[in-house]
This record gives C-alpha cells, sequence and structure tokens, in this order.
C-alpha cells in the first residue's frame, strides 16, 4: 500500500467552504458534533463524532459520501455545504479576537 501525501489530504478551497458551512449550520442548529453524528447515525450515515470534528478543524477531506451524509442531517442540499458561506450581518466572519459569534459560529 503506498504512503499517502501530506499535500494529497490538503483541503483546497471548496473544501474549506464545506467545512465552514457544516460548523455555521450545526451552531446555528444547536447542534453538538455528538448531536450531529446522532443523526447521521439514525439515518444510516457512517461519520461519528471523531470524523466531523476533523472535518471542521479541516484535518479531514470530505467525500461525497460524507457531503450528502452531513447535507441530509443538517437539512440543506449538498450544493449549500460546496457554496461559499454567506456574510454574517452580525460579526462579518471577524468576532473579536477569543470570541466566537453566536449567529455564524466564527471564532478567532
Amino acid at each position: 500500500m503506498a504512503a499517502v501525501s501530506e499535500s494529497s489530504l490538503a483541503i483546497g478551497p471548496v473544501g474549506h467552504n464545506v467545512l465552514e458551512n457544516v460548523r455555521r449550520l450545526r451552531l446555528a442548529q444547536g447542534l453538538s458534533a455528538q448531536q450531529l453524528a446522532d443523526r447521521i447515525a439514525e439515518r444510516g450515515g457512517k461519520l461519528d463524532r471523531p470524523a466531523i470534528s476533523k472535518i471542521e478543524l479541516a484535518k479531514r477531506r470530505v467525500n461525497v459520501d460524507d457531503l450528502a451524509e452531513l447535507a441530509e442531517a443538517l437539512g440543506v442540499a449538498p450544493a449549500d455545504l460546496i457554496a461559499a458561506a454567506p456574510d454574517c450581518r452580525q460579526c462579518h466572519g471577524a468576532p473579536p479576537a477569543g470570541f466566537q459569534c453566536r449567529v455564524c459560529g466564527a471564532a478567532l
């Protein structure tokens, strides 16, 4: 089995859109990563809490099956996870350092 290079695991701009949207939508729905994982499991999906955390931290790539599971559990279309996140009316994506926006979930 060939070793996987670190560059092959790099997350591109669309991948970053997905991780930002998953986190934003999860927090907007008041869900913990475990609760999202439970929703996915109830629908027969395989993503667990550690996988969701790794996705949100850009430590795990999302494949099309993951994208479908996440979208269904969050009640959105897969395209909504791929699209650039809308600008937050509260913090505009840049909350004060050390704080997390209660509207979009952004944190610096």
